[in-house]
């Protein structure tokens, strides 16, 4: 699994859907649920991709389109909505890791299809204000705040504005 998860993140880093396509081939056939569990113990990983995130997380982060795309068309359309509503061990969501990435154009794809960009939290309670502020991804940080996202939300342990201001330091 380690080996397959290696390759896996490699794929999906270089948004290479060719290589995830093989890589997934190998998959047992019946298994229709691609969008599987990412875990590596062998190597030191940011904090954000330790709890377990899915295939699709990782790809909303890496901003992989080519990657994200080719799993959207392999998962059946059925299954797609409770896919992208899929977390991680820590209750993070696809929305979570596209704004600590900085992925902008999939903010904007979740938005288009109804997720809730603002008030989303995990298990506790960061909204993905606080993952913008706590990765510094300005640019997201705006777009959040023009969306009327609470900068001053201290529902978890600090508050955006102020995750920004230490970082700014």
């Amino acid at each position: 699994k380690e080996i397959f998860n290696e390759k896996i993140i490699d794929s999906i880093i270089d948004d290479d859907e060719n290589s995830l396509n093989l890589i997934l081939s190998q998959l047992d056939k019946s298994n229709l649920l691609v969008n599987l569990k990412f875990s590596i113990r062998k190597y030191k990983l940011p904090e954000i991709f330790k709890k377990n995130p899915t295939f699709l997380c990782l790809c909303s982060f890496f901003n992989a389109q080519n990657c994200f795309n080719f799993l959207c068309d392999i998962i059946p359309r059925s299954l797609l909505f409770d896919e992208f509503n899929k977390t991680d061990d820590k209750k993070r969501k696809l929305i979570h890791f596209a704004v600590a990435g900085g992925c902008l154009p999939f903010i904007y794809l979740l938005e288009e299809l109804g997720f809730d960009i603002i008030h989303e939290c995990d298990i506790d309670g960061y909204e993905p204000i606080h993952y913008s502020a706590k990765s510094g991804t300005i640019e997201v940080f705006r777009f959040l705040h023009a969306k009327r996202a609470n900068i001053f939300s201290t529902t978890a342990f600090l508050a955006p504005f102020q995750i920004e201001c230490q970082i700014k330091k």
